[in-house]
């Protein structure tokens, strides 16, 4: 993502104007993500749905209202993606199994799928593969070792911002939504693991 961004002088009348509200009830906004995380269970899991509960945790979810935005708030969708919460692991010999083995499984060989609800009303589903990581490692690690194992990690895709909405759905205040995935049969992972799906959007909320 560029940093990029144009620098030139502005009024002052310019400025004040971008800083004070010039109306009441016209919305402020901002680029925004909303995020959920719910826990993939090895062997039982068959169906996630996400942005349902308000979490006391902020680490796992940024949603004010259970299953909806409140009012006077409209969320403009432009991505969606979901990231993996799996952390490096060993696995001895040449086994098979890791974070890519489970992310392979979650996204490709498990035949998961995504949905997004509004209103009753369905958006797919979809692969899960086009729902891509927002980031994650980039470095590499080794070791000298006794006997013979080795070390991996994963992300699912590229960080490339998410499946392309690009706007074309909004979110109104007071609706119910979710984004539900599910698989046609439940997966034997590692361990169970988090899933963070995420959408980047514009939030539109009241001036303050």
């Amino acid at each position: 993502m560029g940093l990029a961004f144009k620098v030139q002088p502005k009024t002052k009348a310019a400025l004040l104007g971008q800083a004070n509200p010039q109306s009441a009830t016209q919305p402020e906004v901002f680029p925004w993500v909303l995020y959920d995380t719910q826990s993939y269970t090895s062997t039982s899991t068959t169906t996630l749905s996400f942005f349902q509960t308000v979490q006391t945790d902020k680490s796992l979810g940024n949603m004010e209202g259970a299953g909806q935005l409140p009012d006077p708030q409209f969320f403009e969708m432009y991505k969606v993606g979901m990231d993996v919460l799996l952390r490096p692991a060993a696995q001895a010999g040449h086994a098979a199994t890791g974070p890519i083995d489970d992310i392979a499984q979650l996204v490709l060989s498990g035949r998961g799928n995504f949905i997004f609800q509004i209103s009753n009303k369905n958006y797919g589903p979809f692969p899960l593969s086009f729902l891509h990581a927002s980031g994650g490692p980039t470095g590499f690690g080794w070791a000298t070792m006794t006997a013979e194992a080795q070390v991996s990690y994963a992300n699912n895709g590229i960080f490339d911002g998410g499946f392309p909405i690009n706007g074309g759905l909004v979110i109104p205040p007071k609706v119910g939504f979710s984004i539900v995935l599910n698989w046609p049969a439940a997966l034997t992972l590692q361990a169970s693991v988090n899933l963070r799906v995420w959408m980047f959007g514009a939030l539109y909320r009241r001036v303050l």
